[in-house]
């Protein structure tokens, strides 16, 4: 028999709120150098990402240098497009692509399918929780934002928890903290290496929700696939 699911965790960005106005701001600002085209500016994001889960990587083993290290992403993503950059013009990169992000990141977009979702789960009384990167402050202040925090009965953040979402640890604290078996656990992300690969080694049943839109972050192939895809929210109540 199937367990029943009585949770489901929902990742925030690129799930519940759109992502991809940042993602615009922040290869625009960096278009001088690696290319304006829609194929270079999601490069620059594959890129981006990929250099994240190498400086994670590095991290794992001691090498903690790398991690958020943008100047450091920056070279990685030139040697991606084949161009060699300096430690200056890396900085100066890095720069920019702070600045964009501090420009946009406040602008909270949330998808129209959001709250329909989330008053159906509740109103069948599935307990909700939220995992994202950032802190559990910051990500609270979202979901405030969207009027829905208060459906939200735990909100697990990267730098609180004090361990990555590609790191084991993270999941066990998030079973830990949710306490049912993680059979009866549903993961919602947009991200393969974030959202999927980890909580289905933990048992949970993952679903992969893959927004439609120009720039998107990667989803990585690691060799793991989620044992559902959905392109938007309301496809979920199919899967439960």
């Amino acid at each position: 028999m199937t367990p029943t699911i009585t949770h489901v965790v929902f990742d925030i960005d690129g799930t519940l709120i759109d992502e991809e106005h940042i993602l615009k701001a922040q290869t625009g600002a960096v278009a001088h150098v690696f290319g304006s085209s829609t194929a270079d500016r999601q490069k620059v994001a594959d890129s981006f990402f990929a250099a994240n889960n190498e400086a994670q990587r590095l991290a794992n083993e001691g090498n903690k240098e790398y991690k958020d290290n943008i100047p450091w992403y920056m070279e990685y993503i030139a040697q991606q497009f084949g161009i060699s950059i300096s430690s200056v013009e890396a900085q100066a990169l890095a720069d920019a692509w702070a600045a964009a992000y501090e420009a946009v990141q406040g602008d909270i977009l949330p998808y129209d399918d959001v709250y329909v979702c989330i008053e159906s789960l509740v109103a069948q009384g599935i307990k909700l929780s939220a995992s994202s990167g950032n802190t559990e402050e910051n990500r609270r202040k979202i979901l405030s934002f969207l009027g829905v925090e208060q459906h939200f009965e735990h909100v697990f953040a990267a730098r609180t928890v004090g361990f990555q979402k590609q790191d084991p640890r993270y999941w066990e604290e998030v079973l830990a903290a949710i306490g049912v078996p993680p059979q009866q656990i549903m993961m919602v992300g947009n991200q393969v290496n974030d959202d999927i690969m980890n909580p289905k080694q933990c048992g949970m049943k993952t679903v992969l929700i893959d927004r439609q839109y120009e720039l998107k972050k990667n989803l990585d192939d690691v060799g793991v696939n989620a044992d559902f895809e959905i392109k938007g929210l309301a496809e979920i109540q199919a899967l439960l």
